[in-house]
C-alpha cells in the first residue's frame, strides 16, 4: 500500500501542554505474604510500574508466609517462608528477603521514583507468625503455617504485652530498612 505522508510538510502552532498525573498516590500491590516472588521478579514488576509512571509499591510481605528477615525472630523466617505449594507460577515454594534484599530493592525502587510501603499485618493474617512462635496467638496452640486460603481463627492475642513487643521490634526492624 501506498504511504500518504510521503512528500507533505506539517507544522504545529506554537503551544505549552501542561502534563500531570491526576492522583499523587499510583500504585500497585505485590503480595509475597502469600506467594513468594523473588527478588528478581520484584525488580522486573518495579521497572514496569515505572514504565508506567507509578510512584508506590504497596509490598504484603506477611499473611499466610512470612517473607521478611527479622533478626530478632529468626524463627519467622525458618518455620514461616513457607507457601502454598499448588498456587500456580512464578513463585518460590519457600523463601524470604533477607535484609540486604530490601535494602537493595528499596534502592532500586527509589531510583525509579518509586516509594516501598510495606504492609505488616495485624491483628489478622497473622497464620505465619503464630505458627513461628505460638505464643503470639489467642490459642497459644502450635499450628501449621496455612497453604491454603481460607478463615483462620487464630489471631495475635492483643492481651499479651509481649505481642506488643513483638510487634513492636519487628515494625522498628521494617521501619530501619
Amino acid at each position: 500500500s501506498e504511504c500518504l505522508t510521503i512528500g507533505v510538510e506539517w507544522s504545529v502552532l506554537c503551544v505549552e501542554i501542561e502534563d500531570k498525573p491526576r492522583y499523587r498516590w499510583r500504585g500497585l500491590m505485590l503480595d509475597p505474604g502469600h506467594n513468594f516472588l523473588t527478588k528478581e521478579f520484584t525488580k522486573r514488576y518495579i521497572d514496569v510500574m515505572a514504565l508506567y509512571k507509578m510512584n508506590r509499591l504497596h509490598w504484603h510481605l506477611t499473611d499466610m508466609g512470612w517473607a521478611i528477615e527479622i533478626k530478632k525472630y529468626p524463627e519467622l523466617t525458618e518455620k514461616a517462608a513457607r507457601f502454598d505449594p499448588e498456587y500456580k507460577e512464578p513463585k518460590e515454594r519457600e523463601g524470604f528477603y533477607s535484609q540486604d534484599d530490601v535494602k537493595e530493592l528499596v534502592a532500586y525502587a527509589t531510583d525509579r521514583h518509586i516509594t516501598i510501603v510495606p504492609e505488616i499485618e495485624m491483628p489478622g493474617h497473622s497464620s505465619a507468625a503464630i505458627a513461628a512462635y505460638s505464643w503470639l496467638g489467642t490459642s497459644k496452640e502450635e499450628i501449621e503455617v496455612p497453604i491454603r486460603f481460607g478463615v483462620g481463627t487464630d489471631v495475635y492475642d492483643v492481651s499479651d504485652p509481649r505481642v506488643y513487643q513483638f510487634l513492636t521490634d519487628v515494625l522498628d526492624e521494617v521501619m530501619d530498612l
